[in-house]
This record gives structure tokens, C-alpha cells and sequence, in this order.
């Protein structure tokens, strides 16, 4: 376990340098930035060209402009957007953080397994519509409540999303979300819906709480160990090093004991 106590302490220094340089320079460049394989690019007429978790390229643009040449219809997304369906309640928290949480009108959750009071109330009232688990989608019902823009985890929903000419962006990827992509992605969600100002804000709340957490417990002698997963059936699936869960249990001064395990979260 020595080794496995210098790794942390190193990975912790580098981690805590890494976040002050992200803060300072959350961008690469002009009017481009990037986090993860999720990028927001400036272009004509206040459109923005972005990626998806798949690398998929889609276009916003304000309504009532025209969009860009070159696109097809499905990479083209008006903004804001003001109905949204939302396959993962992580995503949906980070709208409630971006103050548009009323813009989301389908989810894949029954009610009793929501803790969003406004989620709740929205299915209590039907203006929020339960479409059925990822697996079991009911499109018909999803093409009738018409929404601008479905943000799943499930890259095999594109084909009939597609098929409905109903954009669809995968905010999931295939390799874990590190925690500098996990911070700075609800830039990308902000982009749908010109919240920028409130997602730097939130990125700013954020970076110093970790910062906070960080000093207090870069000093702790004893570690505690720790792993990270879920228990399936047959199975039992835990974040590998590189995720924003093993880097968040470096922060707070635990060892993480799948350090050897990279790849998908």
C-alpha cells in the first residue's frame, strides 16, 4: 500500500495545479473551447458549432437566424432551447443549476425515483412525461411531445431520433469524464440555452469548494481506502482512476484502489 500512497500524494499535486491552470484558462483559444471530447465553437452569425460525447458535430442556432450551410437538418438545433427531453437525472441537475429546469418535458425516470422537487411536481402535473426506460422508449409519445432537443447517454436511439427529425446530443463518452470535464460540462449544456455567465459561475462555486477540500485534507496521514461502483446482477462495474469519482476521492485524501483500472465509466 506504500506505493499506492505516493501515487495519491503525486496525483493530488498534479490534480490541484491542474485545476488552478483550468480556471485561469478554461478555453483554447478565441471564441473555442474544449473539455473531454466536448468542444463549443463561435462561428457566423452567432451560431456555435459543437461536439457531442461521440464527436458528432451539431450547429446552434439563435431562432429567428438562418443556419450555416453545409448541415443537415438533424445537426441543426435552434436555441435556446425551451423543451428539452433528458435521458440522465445527472443532466438534469445541471440544468436546475443553469436556472432551466422547467425547459425539460420528457425523462426516463418513474417519479419515486426522483429527488428534483420540480421533476416530481412536473409528473405530478403531467407537464413532465415519463417516456420509459432508455431501453424501452415509447417514440411515438416522444414525437408528439415535439421536443427541440433529446440529451441521452443511448447512442442507439440516433437512428430513430433521426428518423423523427428530432436532434439528439450524446452527453455521455466513451471514455470516463475526468473531473476538469465534469466541471466544465455544463458549459457545454449552457451553450443550448445562453446561460454561459450562470455556468462560469457555477464552475466558480465548484473550483473553490475542491480547492477548500483539498487544503484541508492534504495533510491527513491516514488514508482511508476506497472503491467505487455499482453492483449489477452478474456484474459489478467501479470508476476506473481516470474519472472524476477516483479524482475526487484523491482530493478529499482517500486512496483509491483501482488505480490501475483506465478506460469507461
Amino acid at each position: 500500500m506504500k506505493k499506492l500512497r505516493l501515487f495519491s500524494i503525486s496525483m493530488l499535486k498534479w490534480i490541484l495545479l491542474s485545476l488552478f491552470i483550468l480556471i485561469l484558462f478554461s478555453g483554447c483559444g478565441p471564441g473555442f473551447q474544449h473539455f473531454g471530447e466536448f468542444s463549443i465553437q463561435d462561428i457566423e452569425n452567432g451560431c456555435k458549432k459543437v461536439t457531442d460525447g461521440l464527436g458528432r458535430t451539431l450547429v446552434l442556432v439563435p431562432k429567428g437566424q438562418n443556419a450555416p450551410d453545409g448541415y443537415e437538418k438533424n445537426q441543426i438545433i435552434k436555441i435556446p432551447v425551451k423543451k428539452a427531453v433528458v435521458y440522465l437525472n445527472a443532466d438534469v441537475a445541471l440544468l436546475k443549476a443553469l436556472g432551466v429546469v422547467d425547459s425539460v418535458a420528457g425523462v426516463t425516470q418513474e417519479k419515486e425515483d426522483w429527488t428534483i422537487p420540480e421533476i416530481k411536481a412536473g409528473m405530478e402535473t403531467g407537464k413532465v412525461v415519463y417516456l420509459g426506460e432508455y431501453s424501452s422508449i415509447d417514440f411515438e409519445r416522444l414525437k408528439v411531445l415535439d421536443p427541440d432537443i433529446v440529451f441521452a447517454w443511448d447512442e442507439s436511439a440516433i437512428p430513430m431520433l433521426t428518423e423523427l427529425d428530432i436532434p439528439c446530443v450524446i452527453t455521455t463518452t466513451k471514455i470516463a469524464k475526468d473531473l476538469k470535464t465534469r466541471m466544465y460540462f455544463i458549459k457545454f449544456l449552457a451553450s443550448f440555452y445562453g446561460k454561459e455567465k450562470e455556468a462560469d459561475l457555477f464552475i466558480a462555486r465548484v473550483s473553490k469548494t475542491i480547492e477548500s477540500v483539498a487544503k484541508k485534507t492534504a495533510g491527513v496521514k491516514i488514508k482511508p481506502k476506497v472503491i467505487w461502483g455499482d453492483i449489477y446482477e452478474k456484474r459489478v462495474l467501479v470508476e476506473p482512476i481516470n474519472s472524476g469519482a477516483a479524482e475526487m476521492i484523491l482530493l478529499a485524501g482517500g486512496e483509491y484502489l483501482f488505480d490501475d483500472v483506465k478506460g469507461a465509466a
